[in-house]
């Protein structure tokens, strides 16, 4: 199946204090797994980071790939979307504090508020940033499957698609308000992580490739080691569907939001796991543009869920024939039947009346 992707990930390296660990290594990682593990073509992968090692994640360079891939795009492709780095806003300091005393004589547009339309920080957030129009903008012109996945720090907001459910909840809503009218064929996985340290984590190394003292996002490398374990057992994604994978984010979900007690003893770890753990660090949401998507497989294109239905109704089609032929064969055997059992009526009457007519002729005589 012909897929392509988009992977986005930004450190914010020119902004010291303020930079991330793991968004580089994050699309790296990815990277590998849909390559050597979905069988996707290297070619057909668009890497962007403020890494010298790729083309800058700007705003601009973002756009352009996006709709490149998209024009490219049919119903026989599935589009992969990842942007990680920060959701919505950066560097915003309260005043009278140290690090407000130094950077304010920075210019003021190095940082960016809060805004809750913004779901993205390219690179040069300060010229521009993806909000929730811009994304229905440009994938409304996609005529393929999109799976759009968030995984991003400081990030409260999400697409707001009709269907989707609530990991932290364990709930399946609908927005009373649908804002995605034109949108369908997409899509959306959100992780939103409002602390560092439930973004960010360490790993000496990792299954998918020999890359060792990387830090990825914890959400993002407990999802792959997940995928990585089904495809194993599997080989693809042909019975995984969008209902399996929530499920296994449920399970990613609460190991994240546990509290780390190893030094306690395993019965005082369960206690205190048990009782202190309400604060969710993940806001973790899984959308639909239509609901119907919730039972589509991953990685699956609309041209082979047609295909599904075509092969589907000419079954249908073909053992409504054979029923019509199985019928028209006992109607004709029946009518066969019907013939031979009148033939031998009108016999069996003729040689009735025959019987009568010489019994009455004998009966005349005697008389």
């Amino acid at each position: 199946m012909p897929s392509k992707a988009l992977l986005v990930g930004v450190n914010y390296f020119m902004n010291k204090d303020d930079k991330l660990l793991s968004p580089i290594n994050n699309v790296e990682i990815l990277n590998d797994f849909l390559i050597s593990y979905n069988g996707v073509d290297g070619g057909n992968v668009k890497i962007l980071s403020d890494s010298p090692n790729y083309e800058n994640a700007t705003f601009f360079n973002i756009t352009s790939s996006l709709k490149k891939i998209i024009n490219s795009s049919d119903k026989n492709d599935f589009i992969f979307l990842y942007f990680s780095g920060y959701g919505n806003f950066l560097g915003e300091f309260e005043k009278g504090s140290d690090k407000y005393e130094k950077e304010r004589m920075k210019m003021k547009s190095l940082y960016r508020k809060k805004n809750e339309n913004t779901l993205f920080l390219p690179e040069d957030y300060n010229m521009a940033s993806l909000t929730i129009e811009y994304f229905y903008k440009i994938l409304n012109l996609s005529n393929s499957r999109i799976f759009l996945f968030f995984d991003c720090y400081n990030k409260d907001n999400t697409m707001k698609l009709k269907n989707y459910y609530d990991i932290n909840k364990n709930t399946f809503n609908t927005f009373l308000e649908n804002t995605e009218k034109k949108l369908s064929n997409l899509i959306v996985l959100s992780s939103n992580s409002i602390e560092k340290q439930t973004f960010n984590k360490f790993s000496k190394i990792n299954i998918i490739n020999n890359k060792i003292n990387k830090t990825y996002s914890i959400f993002l490398l407990d999802l792959i080691q997940y995928l990585f374990n089904y495809i194993q057992m599997n080989i693809n994604f042909n019975t995984f569907s969008y209902k399996d994978m929530y499920k296994i984010i449920l399970k990613i979900n609460t190991e994240i939001n546990k509290l780390n007690f190893s030094s306690l003893k395993e019965s005082e770890r369960e206690k205190m796991n048990k009782g202190c753990c309400d604060k969710q660090n993940n806001n973790i949401l899984l959308s639909f543009s239509e609901e119907k998507l919730i039972d589509a497989n991953f990685f699956e294109n609309i041209s082979n869920e047609i295909t599904t239905e075509e092969k589907t109704t000419d079954d249908i089609n073909e053992k409504m024939l054979l029923r019509d032929k199985t019928i028209a064969f006992k109607n004709i055997k029946l009518e066969r039947e019907l013939k031979i059992t009148q033939k031998r009526l009108n016999h069996i009457i003729k040689q009735y009346e025959e019987l009568h007519k010489k019994y009455r002729n004998n009966f005349n005589l005697l008389l």
